[in-house]
């Protein structure tokens, strides 16, 4: 099993595992945000999240977590942030692109 020590290869595995096809030609052709790792909730597994960006400005939001019965990594398209999960941390990747304005978001839910 690979373990993430970086953006680039968090997003290289998005490049060659997103649930489909689209989203996997828009992490290189589009824009990516990586929001950081968030906490386990009934919304979304405990992983990270990443909004990726269409050139034609299609939107999604993608977790990227452990799956506790394969113990492999999967991806999956999430219908919403839930900002208060919002865990961080002490590197780039678990911190995200922009951490200040994702704890202000978590307080703003929270």
């Amino acid at each position: 099993m690979t373990h993430f020590k970086t953006k680039n290869q968090l997003l290289e595995y998005l490049e060659n595992n997103a649930p489909y096809r689209m989203i996997r030609r828009a992490v290189v052709e589009g824009e990516v945000e990586l929001y950081g790792f968030f906490e386990y909730s009934v919304f979304m597994p405990e992983g990270w999240v990443v909004r990726v960006r269409s050139r034609f400005g299609k939107e999604w939001f993608v977790s990227v977590y452990l799956n506790p019965h394969t113990h492999a990594y999967q991806a999956m398209v999430l219908h919403t942030v839930v900002w208060n999960y919002y865990k961080g941390g002490g590197s780039e990747l678990f911190r995200g692109d922009d951490p200040e304005k994702y704890e202000q978001l978590k307080e703003e839910w929270g």
